[in-house]
């Protein structure tokens, strides 16, 4: 048998009903963890440019200094920022249609 037959050999896993269940259970929190659905509230520099869609360090450092965005100073080199303070942020500079 070659290779291409081989692939379509139709295979079954059959399991218990309750089995099967948890691994759905499974895979949709694991999932959810690899999308992070359920965010953090403080994140890094990188994760709040990326959701403000900026690359400036400097326009970060601007937004936290005139108090749009909640920040947290660990130590000298871990800085944290408010997920929630940066999206009430976006949304308050939202442009109406006119």
């Amino acid at each position: 048998m070659s290779k291409i037959e081989n692939r379509n050999i139709n295979r079954q896993i059959c399991m218990d009903e309750q089995v099967y269940y948890d691994l759905k259970e499974g895979l949709i929190i694991r999932l959810m963890q690899m999308h992070q659905v359920d965010h953090e509230p403080w994140i890094t520099a990188e994760e709040a440019r990326s959701l403000l869609r900026i690359t400036s360090q400097t326009t970060l450092k601007k937004f936290c200094d005139q108090g749009y965005i909640r920040v947290s100073k660990i130590t000298e080199k871990i800085v944290l920022y408010n997920r929630p303070s940066i999206l009430e942020f976006i949304e308050k500079n939202e442009k109406q249609p006119k």
